[in-house]
Formats: structure tokens, sequence, C-alpha cells
């Protein structure tokens, strides 16, 4: 009877401590969602790095700007109109003359969701993860 009681009370004990622990791996797991998220962690990247960002911005805006606006060839010096480069160019221009107005509305739609989730994060008031307590 008394082994029964002990052998009782080992197992109350045990699911106690492994509620506990489950508790606690929880908890964990939700702090590095939040501390590894990739949100957070381009936010934290940039405050540390402001200078390579900007840096790496700029070349980025620079080769894209190079890609869409390349210096157009002069008809003289090219005779044939499917060399390559022409080909590769007209394919592109009619690419994103034909797919821009069926891509303009959702592309304008997913930005203003995302201006207006980063501030309304940004400028909203943080919410506390504790609860209140009730008065005694």
């Amino acid at each position: 009877m008394d082994r029964a009681r002990n052998t009782e009370a080992l197992k109350q004990r045990a699911i106690v401590a492994l509620d506990e622990s489950r508790l606690e791996l929880i908890a964990d797991i939700r702090r590095a969602r939040e501390d590894y998220s990739p949100g957070k962690l381009v936010a934290k990247s940039i405050q540390e790095h402001r200078v390579w960002w900007m840096a790496a911005a700029a070349a980025g805006g620079f080769v894209v700007v190079r890609w869409f606006f390349k210096p157009r060839v002069r008809m003289e010096t090219v005779r044939n109109i499917s060399t390559p480069s022409t080909v590769g160019r007209t394919m592109k221009g009619l690419l994103l003359t034909s797919l821009w107005p069926l891509a303009r509305g959702p592309v304008l739609d997913f930005a203003q969701k995302q201006l207006h989730t980063f501030l309304s994060r940004r400028f909203s008031p943080p919410v506390s993860d504790q609860h209140p307590q009730a008065p005694l």
C-alpha cells in the first residue's frame, strides 16, 4: 500500500515536471521565433550595417537600371535584326509591356498591404505579453 502511494506520488511529480518543462520549451520556441524571424533579422542587420545596405541598394538599383535601359544599338551597325541581343531585348520589352498591366493591380495591392502592416506595427503601441492580474 505504501509502495503504491510512493509510485503514485512519483508519477504525479514526473507529470508536473513534464508539464513545466513543456511550458518552458513552448516559451523558448516563441522567443526563438521572435528573435530569429526574417523581418527582425533584416531590421537588425540594417540598423547595424546601414552604410553597407545603402551601398548594396545603390549597386542593385544601378544594375537594374542598366539592365532595363541599355543603350540602344544604332541600326547602321546592326544589319541583321535577328541577332541575339536584339531578339533578347525585344522579348524583354514584349514581356514587360504585356505583363505589367496584368501584374500592376496585385503588385500594388500587395505593396499597400505590406506598407499598412509595417506602419501599423511600427507606430502602434507595443502589446505586453503579460496578462493583467485580477484584483484581489
